[in-house]
């Protein structure tokens, strides 16, 4: 849960321009264009609505008119709100028609003599006179709509673009910076277990005489060997750790060297053994006759010997 919660803080930017983008993304595509086409039929019904309100006006009123002026109050209306009106002469009448039907306030027979007379309009009516119905001619493109959603995408592809690299830069530089930690911890690591070695070693030919010490037996596996009068009196192997107990393969490692010596190993540690280590130690001990294993901390190498025949 703490990695998650550490994780969520390094990376809570990252996602919320990651919902940015997403949300750039959808305004762009969905949102604008269908934005647009709403206003667009929002003018478009306000427009057609003012010219039936004209054309109910005249007809009701007594006023003759015909296709010419349909024409023009129509012109007069794309003109002003520069829009194309999607809707023919026929189609503008039919609405008018069903405008004076709807409405109950007129009598009957009023309503049914103003549709009459819409009729008449609409008989004297030519072909020609017909306003192109816009939906017959090629597809038109919502330009303003078109070029807002390009632009959004592109400002969203730039985004993604620089929050993957951003990312990205910032994945390697903490890729980065823990190879950098681990490795200056093995260093300083090695340099406390070779300065611990080194420090055994002194002891060990302070105690004994650097005549009898002799340093890394490769051959033996060790690293320092005890001799008494020409003859291997102990091994001694140094074992450094970070932590604050000895891990058993530890011990499995002493145990097979022990395996191929026939005098004691000494385990000089700056930790304490496990449970399961010490376990692993007494059942070395019972099984190896004649090349018992020990063990002593840093502070007991002056009491090396006492060690080995206390426990003999």
């Amino acid at each position: 849960m703490k990695e998650f919660l550490s994780w969520l803080k390094d990376n809570l930017s990252h996602m919320f321009s990651l919902v940015g983008i997403v949300l750039t993304i959808y305004f762009s595509v969905f949102y604008v264009p269908q934005y647009s086409e709403d206003i667009k039929l929002k003018r478009i019904e306000g427009m057609n609505s003012e010219l039936i309100s004209t054309i109910q006006e005249l007809v009701y009123n007594k006023h003759q008119i015909d296709s010419h002026d349909i024409e023009t109050l129509i012109k007069g209306k794309e003109l002003r709100d520069n829009i194309e009106y999607p809707y023919t002469v026929v189609q503008l009448l039919v609405q008018v028609q069903e405008t004076f039907l709807a409405n109950k306030f007129i009598p009957l027979e009023s309503r049914k003599e103003l549709v009459e007379s819409i009729d008449t309009v609409r008989e004297s009516l030519q072909p020609e006179t017909t306003l192109d119905d816009p939906r017959e001619d090629e597809i038109s493109f919502n330009w303003p709509a078109l070029v807002a959603s390009g632009l959004g995408i592109i400002v969203s592809m730039l985004g993604s673009f620089s929050l993957f690299s951003s990312a990205r830069k910032q994945r390697e530089e903490e890729v980065e910076e823990r190879v950098v930690d681990q490795k200056e911890k093995f260093q300083h690591r090695i340099k406390r277990a070779f300065a611990l070695e080194e420090f055994v070693g002194r002891q060990l030919d302070r105690i004994y005489g650097l005549d009898n010490v002799e340093r890394e037996q490769a051959d033996y596996g060790v690293d320092y060997l005890v001799r008494a009068n020409g003859k291997p009196k102990f091994a001694v192997q140094v074992k450094f750790t970070d932590t604050d107990l000895i891990p058993l393969r530890a011990i499995n490692q002493i145990g097979e060297i022990a395996k191929n010596l026939g005098y004691p190993v000494v385990l000089v540690t700056n930790a304490a053994l496990t449970k399961n280590a010490k376990y692993k130690f007494d059942k070395l001990n019972k099984e190896l006759a004649g090349s018992n294993l020990y063990v002593a901390s840093v502070n007991e190498i002056d009491q090396i010997e006492e060690i080995i025949n206390r426990n003999a």
